[in-house]
This record gives C-alpha cells, sequence and structure tokens, in this order.
C-alpha cells in the first residue's frame, strides 16, 4: 500500500561532507585539541515515497593523538575523539504524499581513527563513527482515508564516513 508507514524501514542516506580543523593547542605535534565545524548533505531515495533529505552542520571539540593531530605530523597511524553539537535538517516522506519537514539541534560524539600511508602533509584517510547522543522525537498527525491519526517519530541519527584530507 503507498499509504504504509515510510518508518518501517528506515532510509540509508548517502552523502558528502565538507569540515576544517581549526588547531587551539597541541604538544609537539604528537597530541592536539581542536574545534571541527562541517557541513554535511545526504539523500536516499525510495520508488514508492520519494526522496529523503538530510542537511547536517555538526561542531565538535577534538582531541587526536599521532596522525593529523597537526598538520605536519607524519605519524603512519592517529586516533581522535570529540563531543560536540549537530544541527539536523530533515525532509522525510511519510507516505507517498505527504512529507516531514523537521529541524532539530543534539548533543553528539564522534570517534574516529586516522591513517597517512604516504606519512606526507596531504592524503590522509580517517575512518569516522559520528552519533547524536539524545534521539529527537516529534509528534504529527496526518488524515487516511478521511480519519485523522497521530504519529510519533523517533530519530536517531549516527553514521560512519570515510574521510579524504586534502
Amino acid at each position: 500500500s503507498t499509504n504504509a508507514p515510510f518508518f518501517n524501514r528506515p532510509p540509508l542516506l548517502y552523502g558528502v561532507h565538507f569540515g576544517m580543523h581549526y588547531l587551539l593547542a597541541e604538544s609537539k605535534d604528537f597530541l592536539s585539541l581542536g574545534i571541527e565545524p562541517g557541513v554535511h548533505f545526504s539523500f536516499s531515495y525510495n520508488n514508492i515515497f520519494g526522496t529523503t533529505l538530510l542537511l547536517q552542520v555538526p561542531a565538535y571539540l577534538v582531541g587526536r593523538l599521532g596522525c593529523r593531530a597537526t598538520r605536519y605530523n607524519e605519524s603512519l597511524l592517529g586516533v581522535g575523539i570529540g563531543v560536540g553539537g549537530n544541527y539536523t535538517y530533515i525532509l522525510l516522506p511519510y507516505t507517498s504524499n505527504d512529507r516531514l519537514s523537521q529541524g532539530f539541534v543534539a548533543p553528539a560524539a564522534m570517534s574516529e581513527i586516522i591513517a597517512n600511508p604516504r606519512r606526507q602533509e596531504h592524503g590522509a584517510f580517517t575512518l569516522r563513527f559520528h552519533i547524536n547522543l539524545i534521539p529527537f522525537d516529534t509528534d504529527f498527525s496526518e488524515v487516511v482515508a478521511g480519519v485523522p491519526t497521530r504519529e510519533r517519530l523517533r530519530y536517531e541519527n549516527y553514521g560512519v564516513g570515510l574521510i579524504y584530507q586534502f
């Protein structure tokens, strides 16, 4: 049925992320603390419900050890961990005719493993896991076949990204 709720299967989103790392403090190019703001745009397509769009603006306070702790660190491997906040705007189809448009802010955390196989200033790869620490809940109503219904959406945000650092 085209009026079945979309939420039975959450969308798998594909996207692109742009971000910067601003160094606040460092120790011998091996340990650092910085701020990492970014912007992330994702989408998903479902042939019944249409397109889901997601815009996120995360900002983290990040501690790094080893590779990419500073731009001059030439270590092979490194790790990072961060806490901060994430603004999310989502345009989500919930039936074939209706869309939910919602924005919210949530505390967030991330962790990462960094590798620089060429050990040069540019060209490191980062495998990052991020998660919103508190899910977002919202209520909305719709009319299906003349009968008003009330739905509750719980949006839990987590993801994995592979980042190439220029």
